[in-house]
């Protein structure tokens, strides 16, 4: 009785010592992480190159001919776009420096209550920008920025209409200014070191002015005050790296 006691005792042992030393060796051995579990980050420092697409609302800008201001002064929306170059020094800051287009749109004011002038404008700015990326949330990274440049504002032809008959033509300009924007969004990855933006833009341009009369009967340009946009924009970042 004794020896089947013991045999028994003998062949439980052995069945249990495998188990335990599996379960010893898995306890002492660290994880192993592969290649394929890091996540490389795709935006980190480094240069990037960006472009956006929006529609912009123009606020119409004052106007104003010898002593007299318009009234009822209108501005039609349009288009923008731009294209930059940047580098992100920091996890939450960058800086970029952009080409933008606003395209033409109309502008008119009534100078009296038969007397209507109307031209189209476009301005081209090249601005330095600044951007602060407050942190990323699921991939998501809100940031706030701003900039400060040069722009080129021309101004088309300006027909004055008195009762809807064309009586003067005052001629084409360009006039240089400073410009100034401050945006506000978000980007998000969408991998291979593109990320995505959507953001608003609120555009500032100085003042300009139209050409003289094209026939010179008329010696005073028509004033044009300072010009502001709400933009609301899309595009991409591809970051070098």
């Amino acid at each position: 009785m004794c020896v089947y006691k013991t045999v028994a005792l003998l062949i439980a042992v052995l069945a249990a010592t495998p188990t335990a030393s599996l379960a010893a060796d898995m306890a002492a051995r660290p994880p192993v992480i592969t290649a394929e579990s890091v996540v490389p980050d795709e935006t980190g420092a480094g240069w990037y190159l960006r472009g956006d697409i929006g529609y912009a609302s123009n606020v119409a800008p004052s106007m104003s001919w010898q002593t007299t201001s318009y009234s009822g002064n209108r501005a039609a929306n349009s288009g923008t776009f731009d294209f930059g170059l940047g580098y992100r020094f920091t996890e939450n800051l960058r800086s970029d420096v952009t080409l933008d287009f606003l395209t033409s749109h109309r502008v008119l004011g009534a100078l009296n209550a038969t007397t209507t002038d109307t031209l189209n404008q476009d301005m081209t700015a090249v601005l330095v920008n600044g951007y602060y990326d407050i942190g990323k949330f699921m991939g998501i990274t809100p940031y706030i920025g701003a900039g400060i440049g040069a722009a080129r504002i021309n101004a088309d032809q300006l027909t004055r209409s008195v009762n809807g008959t064309t009586t003067y033509v005052f001629n084409s300009a360009s006039n240089y200014t400073l410009a100034a924007a401050a945006t506000t969004g978000f980007s998000f990855d969408i991998g291979h070191g593109l990320q995505a933006d959507l953001g608003y833009k609120f555009a500032w341009f100085g003042n300009s002015t139209t050409g003289l009369e094209s026939t010179s009967h008329l010696t005073s340009k028509v004033n044009i005050g300072n010009s502001t946009v709400h933009e609301l924009r899309f595009g991409l970042k591809y970051f070098i790296n």
